[in-house]
Formats: C-alpha cells, sequence, structure tokens
C-alpha cells in the first residue's frame, strides 16, 4: 500500500532532547503502515547514531540514513526528500515533536483539497510564532489572496511530487534564512495551500542547552546576503507595484527593521551595532522603494528615515524614547454569564515621565492626527509622524496560552478606538489628546481550545496591543484585585462538570485560569468565600454556593461533615450525602437531608463541606443550630413550607428556562383576551408574593 506521509528528520548531536520527537512520531494515529519516519543522520557523534540504527530495528516504519556532516540541515533534508516513498513530506526538527493526531488530521485536510503545501497550527516556549495564521481552518489559499509569507518555517506539509515538478530543495552548506528561501520559493508556485487552525499539530520547544537553531547571533554580512537571494525570489514572482510592495514590506518590518528596534537595538555593542546598521541600510537603499516604506506604520517610517539617512545616533535616541513605553491592558471588569467568561478591559501606551507615567498621547492639527511630537523632537520634523488611516487600525488580539505546553488560541475580541478629552491640551499649533482601547472578551473554556475544552492546565490570558506603530504583548491583569475578586468565582461547566478557577497571580496580579485541578481544587478556589443559607422546609439544608454552575449542567456529588460544636468529644461527626446542583441563577446550590440523623436537641454543629473527594480538606460552610424540639435550622436561614417551597421552584423554573416559558406562553396565548389580562395579573402578583417569602 502507497504511503500517505513521509516524515523527514535531519539530526546531528541532539543528545536527549530528541527524545520527545521520537516519541511523538511513533505515537502518531496514523498506522504505522501508512507513513515512515526517516532520520537523516548528518555525521552525529554522539550515541546517536547507534540508538536511531537500534529504533530502526524495531519499527518497520523507521528509516536511518547515514550521511557525512554537511553542517547544516539542509542537505540531510534534501536526501531524506529523495529516498521518500510517501505522498506527502513533513519536516520536523529533532528537538521538536508534533501532536498525537497531527499527521492524519494534516494528510486528510491536504488530500482532501489537492493542496500542495499544508501549514498545521503551531506553537512554541521559547520563539514568537504568527498565531494569526492559524486564525481558523482554511482550505485553499495561495500566496495571492491569503498572507502566506507570515509563515516561513518550513516544518509544514509538501505534495512530494510537488516539490519534484518544481525542483524546490534547500540550498546545502551552512547558511542562514534557507528556510525562507524554500518557503518562498514554494509558495509562488503552489495552487492550492491549506491552513488547519482548530488543531495545535507542532511545538517549537526549547533544547535543554538553549542552542537552537536560529537562536544563535548572527553574521550581518553573510545573514543580509542571504536575505538578497529570497528577496530576489520575490522579484522574480511579481510585478512592480502593490503586491510586491506588500511582501517585501513584511522582510523589512521583521528582518531589517525588527533587527534595530528597540530592545535589540540597545543591547548590542557599539562595533556590532555599526555592523549591523550598515548592512540593513546597504540592503534597505538597493530594495526598499518609497512604495514599501509608506505603508508602513509611521513610527517604523521615522525609523526608516533614519537608516536610509545613515543616522544610527539619532535611532538610538530615538529607541531610548521608545523603550520607556509598555503597553498596560487593565481589567475593568470579570464576570460570569452561561458559563463563559466575559472581561472588559482598558489597553492604552503609557510612557515613564519623570518621577510618574503618563498616557501616550497623540496630536492633532487641522483634523489630522499625528505621533506625540516628544517622540521625534530634534530628530525628525514631528510632521513625519502623520497617522493617516492607522488609528482605524488599532487594535487588541486576546488569545489564552497553556503555561506547560504553550498550546495557544486566539479569543476573538470586540474593541472600539476612544479619544480621552479630559486629557486634551492646547498646544499652540493644536492639541493632544491621549488614545485609548476600550475591549470586551469572552472566554468559553467549552470551546475555546479550537471549539474544544481547555485541557488540563494553567491558561494565561494575553493581549497584543497594536497601536500608533507600537506591536507589544502584555498579561491581562489588575492593580485592584480586591474589585475584581467577587467576579473570579470557580466554575463547573459542562456535562463533565469542568473545573475552571479564574485567579490572579501572586505578585504579578495577572489573570489566569485553572483548569481540571491542575493547580487548585474546587475546595481551594471557595476558601475564604461566603455560603449563603437558603430557605428550606423539614430537615432538608440548602446553601447558595460560590460556584458558578449554569443551568442543565449534572449535579455533583458531595458531603456534609457535621460536628458537634458543643461537645465535639463526646459525639462523633456526622457524613451526609450532598449534591451541588444547579440553579436557575446560573450558581450551584448545596442540598442535603437531614432526616433520620440522630441530633441532640439543643446542640449546634459546624457544617463543612468535603468538595474533591473523602481525602481532601473540608470548607467550612456554615452553622446548623438544632432547638429543644430536635428541630435543625441553619443558621441565617428560615424555615418555609414545603408547598411555598415547591412554588418557589416551579416559579423559577418558569422564569428562568426556555422550554418552561415557551409553554407558559402557549397556554396564555390560546387564551381568550380577557382571560389572558387576568392571567398575567393574577402570576405577576403570585410571582411577587412568592420571591418576597
Amino acid at each position: 500500500m502507497p504511503l500517505k506521509v513521509s516524515v523527514v528528520v535531519p539530526v546531528y548531536n541532539p543528545g536527549t532532547d530528541i527524545d520527545r520527537c521520537i516519541e511523538s512520531l511513533l505515537g502518531q494515529t496514523l498506522s504505522p503502515d501508512e507513513f515512515e519516519v526517516v532520520f537523516v543522520d548528518d555525521g552525529s557523534t554522539d550515541e546517536t547514531p547507534a540508538r536511531l540504527d537500534k529504533l530502526a530495528e524495531e519499527h518497520s516504519n523507521v528509516r536511518v540514513i547515514h550521511i557525512p556532516n554537511s553542517g547544516w540541515p539542509g542537505k540531510p533534508r534534501n536526501v531524506g526528500v529523495d529516498t521518500a516513498r510517501g505522498e506527502y513530506i513533513q519536516y520536523v526538527d529533532q528537538d521538536d515533536y508534533m501532536a498525537p493526531d497531527a499527521l492524519r488530521r494534516l494528510y486528510e485536510l491536504g488530500s482532501r483539497n489537492g493542496a500542495d503545501i499544508v501549514i498545521g497550527k503551531v506553537v512554541s516556549n521559547w520563539r514568537g510564532v504568527p498565531i494569526s495564521v492559524w486564525k481558523t481552518t482554511r482550505h485553499k489559499v495561495t500566496i495571492r489572496d491569503f498572507p502566506l509569507w507570515d509563515s516561513l518555517t518550513p516544518h509544514k506539509m509538501f505534495r512530494k511530487t510537488f516539490l519534484e515538478e518544481q525542483n524546490i530543495r534547500f540550498p546545502e552548506g551552512k547558511r542562514r534564512l534557507e528556510d525562507q528561501l524554500y518557503m518562498i520559493q514554494a509558495y509562488f508556485p503552489a495552487k492550492a495551500v491549506s491552513i488547519l487552525g482548530d488543531y495545535t499539530c507542532y511545538y517549537y520547544w526549547r533544547r535543554t542547552d538553549k542552542n537552537n537553531a536560529g537562536s544563535a547571533p548572527i553574521d550581518p554580512v553573510g545573514y543580509y546576503d542571504n536575505l538578497r537571494d529570497v528577496l530576489q525570489v520575490v522579484e522574480d514572482n511579481t510585478e512592480p507595484g502593490a503586491f510586491r510592495d506588500k511582501i517585501l514590506r513584511r522582510f523589512y518590518r521583521t528582518e531589517m527593521l525588527g533587527r534595530i528596534n528597540d530592545a535589540s537595538l540597545l543591547k548590542y555593542l557599539p562595533a556590532y551595532r555599526e555592523e549591523l546598521f550598515r548592512e540593513i541600510r546597504k540592503l534597505a537603499l538597493e530594495r526598499m522603494t518609497d512604495g514599501v516604506t509608506a505603508g508602513l506604520p509611521a513610527l517604523l517610517r521615522m525609523k526608516a528615515s533614519l537608516l536610509m539617512a545613515g543616522r544610527l545616533d539619532e535611532l538610538v535616541t530615538l529607541a531610548e524614547r521608545c523603550r520607556a513605553i509598555k503597553a498596560r491592558t487593565p481589567l475593568e471588569s470579570v464576570s460570569w454569564s452561561d458559563g463563559r467568561l466575559k472581561l472588559r478591559f482598558d489597553a492604552y501606551l503609557q510612557r515613564e515621565a519623570g518621577a510618574g507615567e503618563e498616557v501616550l498621547a497623540v496630536h492633532q492639527e487641522d483634523g489630522k492626527y499625528y505621533l506625540d511630537p516628544a517622540l521625534s523632537e530634534e530628530l525628525l520634523d514631528w510632521h513625519d509622524g502623520y497617522l493617516g488611516n492607522e488609528l482605524r487600525s488599532a487594535r487588541v488580539d486576546v488569545s489564552i496560552r497553556d503555561r506547560e505546553t504553550a498550546a495557544e488560541w486566539l479569543i476573538p475580541a470586540k474593541v472600539q478606538l476612544t479619544y480621552d478629552e479630559r486629557t486634551a491640551t492646547d498646544t499652540g499649533d493644536g492639541h493632544r489628546t491621549s488614545v485609548r482601547i476600550r475591549g470586551s472578551v469572552t472566554v468559553d473554556p467549552e470551546r475555546a481550545a479550537g471549539g474544544r475544552p481547555l485541557g488540563k492546565g494553567i491558561w494565561d490570558l494575553w493581549a497584543r496591543v497594536v497601536l500608533v506603530g507600537f506591536d507589544q504583548r502584555v498579561r491581562l491583569g489588575t492593580s485592584d484585585v480586591a474589585a475584581l475578586q467577587d467576579g473570579c468565582l470557580p466554575a463547573l461547566l459542562g456535562q463533565q462538570n469542568l473545573l475552571v478557577v479564574p485567579y490572579f497571580t501572586e505578585g504579578h496580579d495577572n489573570l489566569s485560569l485553572d483548569v481540571d485541578r491542575r493547580g487548585k481544587t474546587l475546595a481551594k478556589a471557595v476558601g475564604g468565600r461566603a455560603w449563603t443559607p437558603l430557605p428550606a422546609a423539614g430537615r432538608e439544608i440548602e446553601l447558595a454556593a460560590p460556584i458558578v454552575h449554569p443551568m442543565g449542567s449534572p449535579a455533583v456529588s458531595a458531603k456534609l461533615v457535621l460536628l458537634n460544636e458543643d461537645d465535639p468529644d463526646a459525639a462523633p461527626s456526622h457524613v451526609v450525602p450532598a449534591a451541588l446542583v444547579a440553579d436557575q441563577s446560573g450558581r450551584a446550590r448545596m442540598v442535603a437531608t437531614l432526616r433520620r440523623l440522630p441530633l441532640s436537641p439543643d446542640s449546634r454543629w459546624r457544617v463543612s463541606a468535603l468538595l474533591d473527594g473523602d481525602e481532601r480538606p473540608a470548607v467550612i460552610v456554615g452553622q446548623l443550630d438544632v432547638d429543644a424540639r430536635g428541630r435543625a435550622n441553619l443558621a441565617g436561614a428560615h424555615r418555609i413550607s414545603r408547598s411555598t417551597l415547591l412554588a418557589r421552584r416551579l416559579a423559577g423554573e418558569v422564569v428562568t428556562y426556555p422550554p418552561a416559558r415557551r409553554v407558559a406562553r402557549t397556554l396564555v396565548g390560546h387564551a381568550p383576551s380577557a382571560v389572558r389580562t387576568r392571567l398575567r395579573r393574577f402570576a405577576k402578583a403570585t410571582l411577587a408574593k412568592i420571591v418576597k417569602q
């Protein structure tokens, strides 16, 4: 049977860093007779060659090829492709790994769409990834209708006949940007590219020695000579104009201006900084036209202007000014609604100014907006900071990221740019006003991971703020935890009662979600929160729990422990079965019955709840008082008749449960007009009386 996929892995002295890679490839859900793994050992001098040979003996779908050391991944990858027998080629690096169902999903998506290239969702625990590429699954795109140039690493799936027909091969020998050259050569002739956005396929993982490929400092001369080859491919496949400018602008922004951004430029040693600046400027003068520069944000245009003019000292000064500007995203509210966590936030840029801080302002003159002239003072004419339509594209991208696996998912946010006129000041030739982005986002833990529930772990909330040329990633947090603490209730969600605990990190006050008891039990999450006694009948007791539990969710088993506080040594504690049930309020209600329980008259009992099993610590939820006649009542609650209790619950069902509301509306709707009026009046008065009770 023809193989579906050949996985090509270049290998050189990986040590134990290859363990995770091997385990992930052997653990694929795709049948072993449908794919092969081709390890190409590039002259390793450690124990890896022998280990791989043994692996091939044990697994029929593993092959090992040994070649003399070439010094770079290009040749091993080419050798692997030449011998591959699969319909598709998947590249994997030795220190990375793939998710269990990745090969099957990628192959099926590519095969179904006749794709030449299939791009799987990538995450990383040490390098940035273009998360917006995987915002959604896309079945067929090309470089002309989607910005594929945002993803230029080769860890993708390629149809082998496509590579052969287009003669697409990696450059061999040591050189930088060979990945980008390979990908840009592949994107232009590709007639169909599929993108798998709803499943994390590939993990860039940091080596134990932190010496991943691409992490070493670049040699400016060689690096930008290699970049010229990439830019030449772009120019060879495009005509002068907007499309070419858009692609070149990506390389100008990331590989050139990005190398001399604020943080990087200021940490370089002077000699290296000058060499890097010189090589970038040389290439910019050769390739970057006015059309390319015109599409940059105002701040980058200013930096490009200083670059082109050879004014390194002024560029350093601008970098120092920009370094003092930080994005802030304070939360304004946190609340649960229908099992979803709703967040409202404010996003802005803040600049350290003397002894304090101030929100970065924009300058307005004759109806036009400009960057704050203080940024360019004595460097450039402040009119060079004209923002044009740039403010319209201001945005905040919110994502949720697993702290351990680095899996990350975008969460759609609603944002609106606002001008804070309270901060407006007259400058004589216009006025300054601060700009903010007001936003809201809804996190659905049951669907946030590509339509599936969030996995067990600690999930951090991140925000990428893109505003007036600044592009920064920061955590969503607060400076006033106490004001938002009431909204951070733990929640039991879905048919599996998934425990989700929102909390603010200690010392930083950033918002995170603990999912499925990764670090927080339900007892720990409700510790210190109030349980409210509810009216009950007979020997039943009920408490409103500080736990979100939407209607329709199944009951959760628990236990109540009663300890005689008057004489704890004389009477043993009682353990009573209980349950957390969904209430029409969207919160959990703890219910239990004390019938046939021997409770001494005139006694007082401390009531605690076991929420996480018998071995977990109990949480104190109230006090039970037993009168001289043996009647038990929770402190703070009052007794009501069973008929009143039943009526109240039925009323609650009618008010909050959609099917009940529909039935009630149907019955009332078929009655004569006069009867409908009397029924509505009677129902309104009755409900008011029940609620008042």
